[in-house]
């Protein structure tokens, strides 16, 4: 019994050193103007920022900007590295 439980405790310390966050992420937007009408045909600025408080003022800690263009679906779908 001893035995069984040390093979299973390897196997799951094993199998979670495989485990890895994701290296992309996905995101979906529906872009609006100001008066909320759909914009679509439109090439848009989108900025992608993560930002962290360390201390009294936030920090910058990844900022990429792309610019798409909502096509007839008026979405726009992005892969974030």
């Amino acid at each position: 019994m001893k035995n069984l439980f040390s093979i299973l405790a390897a196997v799951i310390f094993i199998a979670s050193a495989w485990a890895q966050a994701p290296q992309l992420m996905s995101y979906q937007a529906v872009i609006r103007d100001a008066s909320n009408n759909l914009v679509t045909n439109h090439t848009v600025g989108m900025r992608v920022s993560i930002i962290v408080h360390w201390g009294p003022t936030p920090h910058i800690l990844y900022q990429e900007t792309y610019s798409p263009n909502p096509q007839q679906t008026q979405r726009v779908a992005q892969i974030i590295p």
